[in-house]
C-alpha cells in the first residue's frame, strides 16, 4: 500500500473511517484499492465517501486526497453478475 505523495508537501498521520473502523494513515493521495485493502473491503464492493450527507462514489482504480476526517462506506454491487 503506497500512497502517491507530492514530494513538495509534507505528510502527517491522520485518521479516517471506513465502514465504522477508524484507521490511521498518512495524509496525501491514495488509490481506492489501497484503502479497500487496508479495511478488508472486497475488491468487488462499491466504495464511496460520505460528505455533507451525500455519497461520492469511486471506481476501484480512482485516487482520493486524504486530509483527515474522511468517512468512507463500502457496499456490494447491485444488479451485476460476477
Amino acid at each position: 500500500m503506497n500512497p502517491q505523495h507530492n514530494t513538495c508537501s509534507s505528510t502527517q498521520l491522520v485518521h479516517i473511517e471506513i465502514n465504522g473502523k477508524k484507521i490511521e494513515i498518512s495524509s496525501g493521495q491514495w488509490f481506492i484499492y489501497d484503502l479497500k485493502e487496508m479495511a478488508c473491503v472486497p475488491a468487488n464492493h462499491e466504495f464511496a465517501e460520505i460528505k455533507d450527507c451525500s455519497f461520492f462514489e469511486f471506481g476501484h482504480n480512482d485516487k482520493t486526497h486524504i486530509k483527515g476526517g474522511e468517512n468512507f462506506k463500502s457496499y456490494p454491487c447491485k444488479g451485476t453478475n460476477s
